[in-house]
């Protein structure tokens, strides 16, 4: 007896527990790494199959690179309006950039 009932309602409290670190502004990406992988397992258990963030964790990084390089383009353009639109798009993902003199860096979640 597996009881899916119970093992089903710890999954949803994990996504919970994702959704409000998210919402909230205050996710890491160690927390956030932590709870995929928590979801992973259990899911796993249960016999869902999803891409693990080792997977995906090059295109997401290489995608969020991608669209830096775009913003600092624009910015050299002095396009700041399309510069401001990445970084207000970025920020409403959970996006955070901080410019530097290296160049712009980016971390999930709020100012640290």
């Amino acid at each position: 007896d597996l009881n899916s009932a119970a093992a089903f309602a710890v999954v949803h409290d994990v996504v919970k527990e994702g959704n409000k670190a998210l919402a909230g502004g205050e996710a890491e990406r160690d927390d956030l790494i932590s709870l995929v992988t928590t979801f992973q397992e259990l899911t796993g258990v249960l016999g869902f199959g999803f891409p693990s963030s080792q997977d995906s964790s090059g295109i997401v990084e290489g995608l969020l690179d991608f669209l830096l390089e775009m913003r600092e383009e624009a910015r050299a353009e002095k396009a700041y309006a399309r510069s401001d639109a990445i970084r207000d798009r970025l920020t409403s993902l959970g996006v955070t950039i901080e410019d530097t003199a290296a160049g712009p860096r980016w971390r999930l979640g709020g100012p640290a």
